[in-house]
């Protein structure tokens, strides 16, 4: 969306977009010194395609220049041919639908305030993108969560599968028998949020 806006925006959002202000919350995602190593992989990319992206295709606005340059000399940004042609090949293919922006009415409303040239309603887009990401955020939170739990879940099974595959009720071992215990009742209290 951010990269559509600034194809079909014009020069004001152009400058927005080139302040510091704005272009230091994007270096935040990518840099291991804020939130870098938190940052998906995927927004990380986007994030370092767009800035070269807007390198080239905007140069007038030189902060974002700058701002690129600054992510190379720290190292955060990949400085080989491959690097480049990666980010010229996703530039030239076709747009893949995000899910932050699948709500046609939201979007409706997030483009007739970015084309308006009142203050006050590029403040409302902004606060209405900045609302959108924390929701995708918010959304990635939980899948990652809840593939914690899956795998903790499958963990457990598996043990237990294997500690009952081994199991002797002839030479009964008490530690053996409390842990498998505790896992048959790990694996039932997680069942309810899996299903």
């Amino acid at each position: 969306l951010l990269d559509t806006c600034m194809k079909r925006c014009g020069r004001s959002f152009h400058a927005e977009v080139g302040k510091f202000r704005f272009l230091n919350e994007m270096i935040k995602l990518v840099s291991p010194k804020y939130l870098g190593t938190k940052t998906p992989v995927a927004v990380r990319e986007k994030v370092l395609d767009l800035l070269q992206t807007w390198t080239h295709d905007y140069p007038r606005e030189t902060k974002i220049k700058e701002a690129y340059e600054m992510l190379k000399t720290q190292g955060v940004v990949e400085n080989s041919p491959a690097a480049n042609q990666k980010t010229a090949t996703k530039t030239q293919s076709p747009k893949v639908k995000n899910a932050l922006f699948e709500d046609e009415e939201t979007a409706k409303l997030l483009q007739e305030l970015l084309q308006s040239k009142d203050p006050f309603e590029l403040q409302l887009a902004n606060k209405l993108i900045k609302s959108m990401v924390k929701d995708d955020e918010r959304r990635i939170q939980q899948k990652s969560q809840r593939n914690s739990e899956l795998e903790s879940v499958h963990n457990n099974v598996k043990l237990l599968s294997e500690m009952l595959d081994s199991y002797n009720p002839a030479e009964p071992n008490a530690e053996d028998v409390e842990l498998m215990k505790e896992l048959h009742a790990t694996c039932k209290r997680l069942k309810p949020t899996l299903l």
